[in-house]
């Protein structure tokens, strides 16, 4: 029997709005008591209650995603690396290019290890090479929050912001150009072609929207809060032009981001207005993330598979970072809490496993196991990058700062 609230609803927003706006509102509250009372990240109450609405059959956001869910996904994480490709130093590289070692290191030893791992669970080749591919992926979007938050700065923040936006670089190309092959087995040219065209077709698009981008901050400097809001707008439309001609727009985004990094107009003009028209996105983002990944049916043999390979996955970052710690500016202390920073996982490997989800016939089991993996890494992610970051030292601590209450509500 339909509630007659349900009818009551429809002429004007409906309920699906209502569900949506209320679930905001008690994230918001839960994410703001997470921090005050217990001093733990806010994404960590957007997490939970996220989570605990997608358990309990919330039905704003479904399994594969698809729509205005996709959607909402694909653009909150496209602010978000639009943003990390701003702060991603590309002439660093040249001056101590042991980090792009240690890049390389620690995410060819993070896929190698969780597929070894699956498949000695005995897990199909394909499903583990799906679900590697995901684990590949650290958040951009955990540790920039975590940035905001704890106010922090430092060479490990940097170098996390550096290392997780280069292992966002790899998952997308990689695993965006995994998930177009129909078969799964291609070789020769059939298998370097997806790849190569997703990153020529996302590096061309980067020039232009870095081009329209900076005509903006040349025209719109002195309103910066109109330029924020341009550059939603553009990244807005970007999903949908990126998605019609088989690019990435999150990797448009971090390119583009990247490029801007040397404009002659720096993108700190509007920065704080910019953080205020993003943040309701980001949290968007950590909530969809949330409420799908908890859809799944849990069990013990898979709680087993997924803290197995959380545990794999954590040690993976650590020593891949450690072991190219050599002349790269950072010692092997700090390198390990750089390696724990990396922890989180977010939106980029839920878009990759809906990606996989809609190309593969061994979806449901990759699902099964992917999705719990990004839950329990996003909660207990959080929670160790904060304390990663806090161990090196680089945070400042605000909770007890009235003049900087207003700035960290978001």
């Amino acid at each position: 029997m339909t509630p007659w609230w349900t009818d009551w609803l429809q002429p004007s927003t409906g309920l699906p709005t209502l569900e949506w706006a209320l679930l905001l509102a008690v994230v918001a509250l839960a994410g703001h008591a997470v921090y005050r009372g217990l001093g733990l990240p806010r994404m960590v109450g957007y997490t939970l209650v996220g989570g605990l609405a997608g358990w309990l059959g919330f039905s704003g956001a479904t399994w594969p995603m698809h729509g205005v869910g996709l959607f909402l996904l694909q653009l909150g994480m496209t602010v978000v690396l639009f943003e990390a490709g701003t702060r991603l130093p590309i002439r660093w590289f040249l001056h101590n290019p042991m980090v792009l070692v240690q890049s390389l290191l620690e995410a060819v030893l993070t896929f190698a290890l969780t597929f070894l791992l699956l498949r000695w669970w005995g897990e199909p080749a394909s499903v583990a090479r799906m679900v590697a591919m995901v684990a590949l992926a650290a958040s951009p979007a955990t540790l920039l929050r975590l940035v905001h938050e704890l106010r922090a700065a430092g060479p490990v923040t940097d170098r996390a912001l550096v290392l997780a936006s280069l292992n966002n670089l790899y998952a997308l190309v990689l695993g965006g150009a995994m998930a177009a092959q129909s078969a799964p087995d291609l070789a020769g040219w059939a298998a370097v072609w997806p790849p190569l065209r997703l990153l020529g077709t996302s590096l061309l698009l980067a020039v232009v929207l870095a081009a329209v981008i900076h005509l903006a901050w040349r025209t719109m400097r002195h309103g910066s809060e109109s330029a924020a809001v341009f550059i939603v707008a553009i990244l807005a439309a970007s999903v949908t032009v990126a998605d019609q001609l088989h690019g990435s727009a999150p990797l448009v985004a971090l390119m583009a981001g990247a490029m801007l990094r040397y404009a002659p107009v720096r993108p700190m003009v509007w920065q704080r207005h910019f953080e205020g028209v993003s943040g309701l996105l980001v949290m968007l983002m950590f909530v969809l993330v949330a409420t799908t990944a908890a859809q799944m049916a849990w069990s013990v043999p898979i709680l087993l598979i997924v803290f197995s390979l959380v545990l794999v996955r954590v040690l993976c970052k650590v020593l891949g970072v450690v072991a190219g710690s050599w002349r790269s500016g950072m010692g092997p202390v700090k390198c390990v809490w750089l390696g724990l920073a990396l922890m989180p996982m977010s939106a980029t490997a839920l878009l990759l496993t809906t990606q996989f989800a809609s190309q593969h016939p061994q979806a449901a089991r990759m699902s099964a196991i992917a999705l719990p993996l990004i839950l329990v890494c996003e909660v207990l992610g959080a929670v160790c990058a904060a304390f990663a970051l806090r161990a090196a030292r680089e945070t400042v601590q605000v909770a007890n700062t009235p003049a900087m209450e207003g700035r960290h509500d978001a």
